[in-house]
C-alpha cells in the first residue's frame, strides 16, 4: 500500500472496511473473525483519487468537429448512458470522487447520474456536479453555424450581459 504521507510503500497492509467506509488501515492489523478477506497479492493499493475537472457526460470522436457532431447526433438518453459508462470507467481507474464541471449540453443528466450512483443503480464515483455550463454568446461550441438556425443544441447556456449571467447562475 502506498502511504502518501511518508511517500513509502507499506508491506503487509490491512484495510478494514465497514459498509462503504474505510475504518482502519495499517500493517498487520488484527482481522475480526468472520470478515471477508480480499488478498490483492502483489498489487499496489493507492489511496482514493479525486479528479476536480471532469466532463462525465462528454464522449466524442477524435474527428474534426467531433464535439459538434456529438451535440447534434446523440439523444439525451444516449448521452446519459455514455455518462454512466464514463462514470464506471472513472471509478475503475481509481477515482472515487469527481467534480464534474459542466454537463456539456445534456440537460440535467449529470444530476440524474449523481443520484443514480448514490442509489446504487450505476457504478461510479461520488459526484459533485455543476449542471449547465454558462458561456458568453459566441464564445462556446458549436462554432460556425448559420445564424438563422434556431434551437441548435449547444454545450452551454449562452448569456449576453450581466443580467442574463446572473439569471443563468440563479437557475
Amino acid at each position: 500500500m502506498l502511504d502518501v504521507k511518508s511517500g513509502k510503500y507499506v508491506a503487509q497492509s490491512v484495510i478494514l472496511i465497514e459498509g462503504d467506509r474505510i475504518v482502519k488501515v495499517g500493517p498487520g492489523l488484527q482481522i475480526p473473525e468472520g470478515t471477508e478477506v480480499v488478498d490483492l497479492g502483489t498489487s499496489t493499493l493507492l489511496p482514493e483519487l479525486i479528479d476536480c475537472h471532469t466532463h462525465q457526460m462528454a464522449r466524442e470522436s477524435e474527428t474534426p468537429n467531433g464535439y459538434e457532431l456529438a451535440l447534434l447526433t446523440k439523444s439525451q438518453a444516449t448521452r446519459a448512458l455514455e455518462g454512466a459508462a464514463n462514470a464506471r470507467a472513472t471509478l475503475r481507474a481509481g477515482f472515487t470522487t469527481v467534480r464534474d464541471v459542466e454537463n456539456e449540453g445534456s440537460g440535467f443528466a449529470d444530476v440524474a447520474l449523481r443520484d443514480a450512483i448514490r442509489q446504487g443503480l450505476v457504478e461510479g464515483p461520488r459526484m459533485l456536479v455543476a449542471t449547465r455550463g454558462i458561456a458568453a454568446v459566441g464564445a462556446y461550441h458549436p462554432f460556425g453555424t448559420s445564424p438563422d438556425v434556431k434551437d441548435l443544441s449547444t454545450g452551454a447556456q449562452f448569456v449576453s450581459g450581466g443580467e442574463e449571467a446572473r439569471r443563468a447562475a440563479r437557475e
